[in-house]
Formats: structure tokens, C-alpha cells, sequence
């Protein structure tokens, strides 16, 4: 029978991660993720987006080393008994070509009410989050007391503050 087809994982260093939504191009992979998870029900997420293609071929090629690995440790024990396995465990996948856009805050600061505290949400990324242009993904987050939603830019470089803006405040400015 033929082997079972290959899965990849593409978010291994993340303990939670869920809603991802491919950019209007194709050619990136939005998603909300959490390195550590956390013991509630919600906590703070991280927005990421991928160079999903870039992470699938690296994921490709760790496999193929791994296999090889593992094909000659295999040889190896068959010509000498007393090795001794060496445990199957390879380090999480911290690509280049996944961008944090959103860091989570784990405590953010009562006394600064005006800055962005973070992304805390319950819902999923929406199926056309991503602007024209894919310059921009639109969610919601608690905000203070209120559900607001946030345009946030995807160019790399720049912080949280800098990046995320409430889009009644945007379009405030824009005279919308």
C-alpha cells in the first residue's frame, strides 16, 4: 500500500495556533498564535503572517535531513549493536519567513489606557480580513471595555503601536 500522504505543520513553534486566512495574492498565510498557549479560556494572541510557501519548502527539507538522519542511524546500528538510538527530537521551526505583525501583551499597562494593549479576541480572522494590495488585515480586539476593530499593517518593520490603529481613529483622519 502506498505510504500515507505528508503533512506539514507550518506553525511547530507555537503552542496555539488557529484562523488561518491566505492573502488575496496567494502568497502569504495570516494566522492568530501563541508561543507558550495559556491556561484560560482566551488570552493575548500574536498575528503572524507567513511566506507560507518559503516555511512549506524549509519544513520539505528538515523532513528529508531528518529521514536521512535517521536512514543512517539505522545503518549504523545494524553494523554496530551497541549504539544506542539517539532521541527523535527536532527543534521548533523559527522560519525567517514568518512575521510577527502583533506581539502578544501579556500585562499591559492600566496607566497607559490610550496605547494599544494587545490582542485579545475570541473570534476567528474573517475569510476577506486581507485589504487590496494585501496591505492591511482588519480584526477585532478588546480594547479597554469595547470591541474595536483594527487595521493593521503588514510591511515588515515598525511595533505594535505603530503598526495597529483603531479604524474609527483612521478613518477620523482620512475625514471618513
Amino acid at each position: 500500500s502506498p505510504p500515507p500522504p505528508f503533512h506539514i505543520c507550518l506553525t511547530t513553534s507555537e503552542a496555539l495556533a488557529r484562523s488561518p486566512v491566505f492573502s488575496n495574492d496567494g502568497q502569504q498565510l495570516a494566522y492568530l498564535g501563541n508561543d507558550d498557549g495559556f491556561d484560560t479560556h482566551n488570552g493575548p494572541m500574536a498575528l503572524r503572517a507567513m511566506r507560507w510557501r518559503e516555511v512549506v519548502r524549509e519544513a520539505e527539507e528538515e523532513r528529508e535531513e531528518e529521514e536521512l538522519q535517521q536512514q543512517q542511524e539505522n545503518e549504523n546500528s545494524v553494523t554496530s549493536p551497541t549504539s544506542s538510538p539517539s532521541p527523535s527530537s527536532s527543534p521548533p521551526l523559527h522560519s525567517p519567513h514568518i512575521t510577527t505583525l502583533i506581539s502578544p501583551v501579556l500585562d499591559p499597562s492600566p496607566s497607559h489606557h490610550n496605547n494599544f494593549p494587545g490582542l485579545w479576541t475570541d473570534s476567528l480572522l474573517s475569510p476577506s480580513c486581507w485589504s487590496q494590495g494585501d496591505a492591511h488585515i482588519y480584526l477585532t480586539s478588546v480594547w479597554g471595555s469595547s470591541n474595536v476593530l483594527l487595521r493593521v499593517a503588514t510591511k515588515e518593520g515598525g511595533t505594535d503601536e505603530n503598526r495597529v490603529e483603531k479604524v474609527e481613529e483612521a478613518m477620523d483622519a482620512a475625514g471618513g
